[in-house]
């Protein structure tokens, strides 16, 4: 029988790590019958992983556990499940017959759907997204099929007319033994900075190699029978390789490479480690400095799972006495029953001397998504610290302040000519700033002012048509006041730092009015009037800020009337440095107050999501940021020498080692 075949070939490790891949299929084919088979093989995670979905989620494969899963909305919401056996590869497969008959199978094992898909219905259907999805907002990449190496996808193919089940079960390869193969490092030690050569060379073996994969231990990824790749820092590194061949057999091998020379500038601490001190999992770090000196990290603690819709989220702190080096161990600092704890935004009161520690964060009876549709509501609160961190006050409801319950009777005003009736006041979501706050010095009428740069949704948006506004207090805590909106859609997570005229700059996660990712960072500029009411310029896309979709975190640095540090203005900035993925986490520094970014560097080549900045006591800058695809929180302590390249210093000493 002729048939017609789409197929895609994935053969570059890179390819679902970074991204998912859309594959064009046409809604004809479903029409005609059609059969899509593809081998796959899986990490394991706790989470679901979504591994092929139709573009308008017309229907879904994913694994859940140990099970591989087709559901489908189209079929009234079936869905057959088909047992995983064992680690490796496994083929796939999904039909459509002519007569609408929905049949998958795995490794050979079939299930046949009790609802047909009928022609008007595969009509509709089209494009197909392979890998690299959980949620619209593009997180949980730790879970996602393909990203960070938790998945690989092989030999994607659609055919028509439909396959049967006998020429599927034809797929499966024969029996054979895995591949056999060594592996080579040249040179097998050296000093730091090194190239190395890698090679596998094949010894024997029935089925040609399919795929070679490597793993240089840094968080770099490597792909070929030899590649180079070049060590700049002394330590100890597990390389791992990965073989398979075309019967989709697998062998793996590990070595150890130990180097000496250069040390690493860059030094890194756990902090909070998913699955320790009581806790499933940390996300959304903030830091700052206390005037004691102390670092204080904080971080959302959720008890059952990563899930932002955990049933159980504390906010917790540890602290560092010693710039980083060591941390404490785990205190809460504020949980509201009935509610989960989220999004703590501390800041410290170094202007007026008091040292006090005020954080905000937010409390949520529901999900975003449920919020944001109008079930549940969200509470923003505010805890205090007298003793630098070390207690805290119960928790307080700040709500009525900084937050707009939907009132039917209140007029819209003029920002909501684009809203229905009355919802200007219809607030849903509301979120402080995304990392620390700040406190603002550089003008009389505003010096001392607490200021969060906040996001929230109005009426019946989505959380990807969210607005920025600005709220502050201006006696360190006790009383609060909205300042104003940013007048555009789109504008997710924020982070605020003051400028050196007085004004201040946002720096937002960003997406189009209709939801889609901008892939760049939001930028706004505002001032405040002698009378310290904010007053918004224009929203501009950076275009060197590239940007997944995902919090950043933005920072003063020095201001140019302190001397001692050469009298340069500098703000730095660090988020996951690229279009699609939560990757190579970068921090950069500007000399201009954000137009142009003078220097980068990369932290973390591997995954990596939320962040946040803090200067340390000599000289040194810290992050604070979600590492790994296992997840967790990391502390990188890092010069100003290290990040420009030796090209500056702060204070005219230079810092080459990394740690004064």
């Amino acid at each position: 029988m002729s048939r017609t075949l789409i197929q895609r070939h994935l053969t570059d490790f890179e390819d679902l790590t970074h991204s998912s891949i859309a594959i064009e299929v046409g809604d004809a084919a479903w029409r005609d019958g059609l059969t899509l088979h593809f081998w796959f093989w899986a990490a394991a995670a706790e989470r679901r992983q979504v591994i092929v979905r139709e573009e308008s989620d017309a229907w879904t494969i994913a694994i859940e556990g140990s099970s591989l899963i087709f559901e489908s909305p189209a079929l009234d919401g079936e869905r057959l499940a088909l047992l995983i056996h064992g680690e490796g590869w496994h083929l796939a497969a999904l039909t459509r017959d002519l007569s609408g008959v929905v049949h998958f199978s795995l490794d050979g094992v079939h299930r046949t759907a009790a609802q047909r898909l009928s022609a008007e219905a595969a009509a509709r259907l089209g494009r197909l997204i392979v890998g690299g999805h959980t949620d619209p907002a593009g997180g949980h990449w730790d879970h996602s099929f393909g990203r960070g190496g938790s998945g690989l996808i092989d030999d994607f193919r659609a055919v028509t007319p439909a396959l049967s089940e006998a020429e599927i079960a034809a797929l499966l390869p024969q029996p054979g033994d895995p591949p056999n193969f060594q592996m080579d490092i040249d040179p097998p030690a050296g000093d730091a900075p090194l190239e190395v050569r890698l090679t596998a060379a094949q010894r024997g073996g029935n089925h040609a190699i399919a795929f070679i994969l490597w793993d240089f231990g840094d968080g770099a990824h490597g792909s070929g029978e030899q590649t180079m790749h070049r060590y700049d820092y002394a330590g100890e590194y597990t390389v791992r390789l990965t073989v398979i061949n075309t019967a989709h057999r697998q062998s793996s091998a590990e070595a150890r490479l130990i180097l000496g020379g250069r040390a690493d500038p860059l030094h890194f601490a756990p902090v909070f480690i998913n699955g320790t001190e009581g806790y499933a999992c940390y996300r959304i770090p903030s830091i700052v400095r206390a005037l004691n000196g102390d670092l204080l990290a904080f971080a959302e603690a959720r008890l059952e799972s990563c899930s932002d819709s955990t049933g159980t989220i504390r906010i917790v702190s540890k602290r560092s006495p010693d710039d980083g080096a060591t941390w404490s161990p785990l205190q809460v600092v504020a949980a509201v029953k009935g509610f989960v704890a989220m999004n703590a935004a501390p800041v410290v009161d170094d202007v007026r001397g008091t040292g006090r520690v005020v954080l905000v964060f937010r409390a949520a009876s529901h999900s975003e998504w449920d919020i944001a549709r109008g079930v549940g509501v969200s509470r923003a609160m505010c805890v205090i610290s007298g003793d630098h961190g070390a207690t805290w006050s119960a928790p307080r409801d700040i709500t009525a302040q900084v937050h707009k319950p939907y009132n039917p009777t209140c007029a819209a005003d003029t920002s909501a000519a684009a809203l229905p009736e009355n919802r200007a006041e219809d607030w849903r979501i509301q979120i402080p700033s995304q990392g620390h706050a700040l406190q603002l010095r550089r003008r009389g009428a505003t010096r001392g002012r607490l200021f969060f740069a906040g996001s929230l949704t109005r009426g019946d948006r989505s959380i990807f048509q969210s607005e920025n506004y600005a709220f502050w207090s201006d006696d360190l805590g006790e009383t609060w006041q909205i300042g104003g909106i940013i007048p555009r859609l789109g504008l997710n997570e924020a982070i605020a730092a003051e400028l050196e005229d007085g004004g201040v700059i946002f720096n937002t996660r960003a997406y189009t009015p209709e939801g889609h990712k901008e892939g760049r960072r939001a930028i706004t500029r505002a001032d405040f009037d002698a009378t310290g009411a904010i007053q918004f310029g224009e929203t501009i896309l950076d275009a060197t800020l590239i940007d997944p979709a995902v919090q950043a975190t933005l920072l003063r640095c020095t201001w140019s009337d302190q001397t001692a540090y050469g009298g340069r203005s500098r703000l730095l900035f660090a988020n996951p440095a690229h279009p699609t993925a939560r990757v190579r986490m970068t921090v950069r520094l500007s000399y201009d107050e954000g137009r142009t970014w003078a220097h980068s560097r990369v932290i973390d080549r591997g995954p990596s999501s939320y962040s946040d900045l803090v200067m340390i006591c000599a000289g040194q800058i810290g992050l604070l940021y979600e590492r790994g695809n296992t997840g967790g929180i990391y502390f990188a302590r890092f010069s100003l020498d290290w990040l420009t390249g030796g090209a500056d210093t702060l204070g005219g000493q230079t810092e080459s080692d990394g740690t004064q």
